[in-house]
């Protein structure tokens, strides 16, 4: 079950992927003392958040970090489940220093394992040491070059050039991940952004576009203000691009 919910959530159809949520209910159900699949529930609950397909988010909020403290309290080598709640640490809350701490952990627990490194270059990328974050991310692709969501990895690495200000490589590493996966809304908006910062905002626009119909009530002033870059003026230039890119603020 945990396998198939994998596959089903690596589409972002969200008819199957709300169905991958039900199998790793019934997954945990059926074996509760699986680390792994409350560390994938964990996962599913912070994609539904960053795809806007949460009714609820502060519930989603909770059960990602019940589910990923469940993970990491049957099994505390558990990398992944703690780097993806030190993420979140970053994501939905700015808490840097206890994401790096959580970090830390992780990755003292599983050095070599591209997932969890992959999970540590955001925090890197949004608190401004951009060239710790590059790394990071060429590091995790280098470790699983033929992950199944490499889609994610390459998206991470557009997230480093972006706060990096090279909005070159950070578009070309956007296309790269919309190539592995049209429906990633966090990489579509992410690389319209880099475009528009290049100038480019016409070749934005398609990308824009496919963000509305993915999650129509979207606007830019409510991400902006949740954003987990740390600078103010990077939050708002990231607004900029996305408005120039076509996005309703």
């Amino acid at each position: 079950m945990m396998l198939q919910a994998r596959e089903a959530v690596f589409r972002l159809d969200r008819a199957a992927f709300e169905q991958a949520g039900q199998l790793l209910r019934r997954a945990i159900g059926l074996d509760p003392g699986f680390a792994p699949t409350h560390a994938a529930l964990a996962d599913w609950h912070s994609i539904r958040i960053g795809q806007g397909w949460s009714s609820d988010p502060a519930a989603d909020a909770r059960a990602l970090e019940a589910m990923a403290r469940a993970a990491i309290a049957l099994d505390g080598g558990s990398g992944r489940a703690i780097a993806i709640l030190a993420h979140n640490r970053t994501i939905l809350g700015r808490a840097y220093d206890e994401a790096l701490d959580l970090f830390g952990r992780a990755l003292g627990a599983t050095p070599n394992d591209a997932e969890t490194l992959m999970w540590s270059s955001p925090t890197f990328a949004y608190i401004g040491e951009t060239r710790e974050a590059v790394q990071r991310a060429q590091r995790a692709i280098a470790l699983s070059p033929q992950d199944p969501f490499l889609f994610r990895y390459e998206h991470f690495l557009c997230i480093s050039h972006y706060a990096a200000g090279d909005y070159e490589a950070a578009a070309h590493w956007g296309r790269r991940s919309l190539g592995g996966n049209p429906h990633y809304t966090s990489s579509l908006r992410m690389t319209a952004a880099a475009l528009a910062g290049l100038g480019r905002a016409q070749e934005a626009r398609p990308l824009a576009a496919t963000v509305m119909r993915l999650q129509p009530g979207f606007r830019v002033a409510p991400l902006i203000a949740q954003q987990a870059f740390r600078d103010e003026g990077q939050r708002q230039r990231y607004g900029q691009h996305l408005a120039a890119a076509g996005l309703p603020p």
